[in-house]
């Protein structure tokens, strides 16, 4: 293989792995509640590299806007499709809508958004039982979770 071409196939693999650690660094921003430093140690990037990914992609925006994670919205269009189903003026239309919007929220492979997105339902199931000690832990073994799903996309 000449030298070209494969110093190409380097740029390219470092451009993809550069991609993806923006993309899970917004993730991790826009759905944990963790910092710029923690997210950049989690990545593997500098704070200053976060900080301004975070301002080129406008992820305060998305972070206002994304207060409803997938599942919740998934959860919620069930719901509105059970509501619908009860209602004597039944619009099957309206249910076939709402199926379809799921199945097109819902991921076709495990993504680090759906992990995250999980890790933060976990989260807050285990505050609401009162798990607190047991969460401390497991955020410690999701944060290692990430960095080895970030390192060995």
């Amino acid at each position: 293989m000449p030298k070209s071409s494969s110093k190409e196939n380097e740029k390219k693999q470092s451009k993809s792995k550069r991609l993806e650690q923006r993309q899970a660094a917004q993730d991790l921003f826009v759905y944990s509640g963790r910092t710029q430093k923690e997210i950049a140690e989690i990545i593997g990037v500098s704070e200053q590299t976060i900080v301004r990914w975070k301002d080129e992609g406008k992820w305060e925006e998305l972070k206002g806007a994304n207060n409803l994670t997938a599942n919740q919205v998934i959860s919620n269009l069930y719901k509105r499709a059970l509501e619908l189903s009860a209602d004597p003026s039944f619009n099957a239309d309206r249910i076939a809508k709402i199926a379809s919007a799921i199945d097109r929220l819902k991921p076709t492979k495990n993504t680090l958004t759906s992990y995250i997105s999980a890790f933060i339902d976990f989260g807050d199931w285990c505050k609401k039982k009162g798990y607190l000690n047991e969460a401390k832990t497991f955020v410690k073994l999701q944060k290692a979770f990430i960095q080895d799903f970030v390192n060995n996309a």
